[in-house]
């Protein structure tokens, strides 16, 4: 059976997957649900600092058609008013996402590498920088990994607020998994900056933190393996990782600093 590798965003209109009894709601103030209003397609993120939220580039980049990563390309970014970043509260017992009671900011900044690469393999991260800074009361930033790498068989859980059976609304939800190989390891090869794990996702978690035991935020979620090409849902994900990032998440950091 053929496996393909698509990525985890979606369309408002298509979000709608599997029960609710999938995956548990996790409690984590810190993950942030991020919609572009012109493209109308949603992501999910982690916030770092108070102003600062992790992601993945092609949540804020457009995308090449194509059957894999090193055929898919990344284009300019989207400009920063396109995105809306929306927090549930801290003592929330409702997870739902309710537009209409939900904490916002708009995006002033967007940040990627600089590796002068635009295919997707690898490349697949980026950081907003928030046009407010978001009080601990609503939601505290999340803890990051830089060392060592997400470890062969080590467990850890991938938080977003991808699709749910109520397309209408949006639950910060959470898997438990582990990973199961790295880079070239992996039976589809990844790139250096990748690895994989058997964590259950669906459209719309893409750009979400995967955490490990300790809470820490180790990689992001950009890449769902599908056996069934028509399926909005995986027991398999692809992260990039926090690791072979860490210079560009500090520049970033740094920068937030300054706003």
């Amino acid at each position: 059976m053929k496996t393909v590798l698509t990525l985890v965003a979606s369309a408002l209109f298509t979000l709608g997957c599997g029960s609710s009894q999938d995956r548990e709601p996790d409690y984590t103030s810190g993950v942030v649900h991020i919609e572009n209003k012109v493209k109308h397609t949603v992501c999910s993120g982690g916030l770092i600092a108070d102003n600062a939220v992790l992601t993945a580039r092609h949540c804020v980049a457009p995308l090449t058609d194509g059957e894999g990563c090193l055929t898919k390309t990344l284009g300019v970014n989207h400009e920063p008013q396109h995105f809306r970043v929306s927090f549930t509260k801290t003592d929330a017992h409702d997870l739902r996402l309710d537009d209409k009671l939900a904490e916002t900011s708009s995006v002033r900044m967007i940040l990627t590498p600089d590796s002068g690469r635009t295919n997707l393999c690898g490349t697949d991260i980026a950081v907003l920088i928030l046009s407010r800074r978001i009080p601990a009361a609503v939601a505290e930033p999340l803890k990051l990994r830089y060392q060592p790498m997400a470890q062969s068989h080590e467990a850890v859980r991938l938080i977003g607020f991808g699709a749910t059976k109520d397309a209408y609304h949006r639950e910060r939800t959470n898997s438990w998994g582990m990973v199961n190989c790295r880079s070239t390891s992996c039976e589809i090869t990844l790139s250096l900056a990748e690895w994989q794990a058997d964590s259950y996702g669906c459209y719309g978690d893409s750009g979400g933190p995967l955490l490990d035991s300790g809470q820490q935020v180790l990689g992001v979620a950009t890449g769902m393996r599908l056996t069934d090409p028509n399926s909005r849902c995986s027991n398999v994900m692809v992260a990039t990782a926090t690791s072979y990032y860490a210079d560009f998440i500090r520049e970033a950091l740094d920068i937030a600093t300054r706003y």
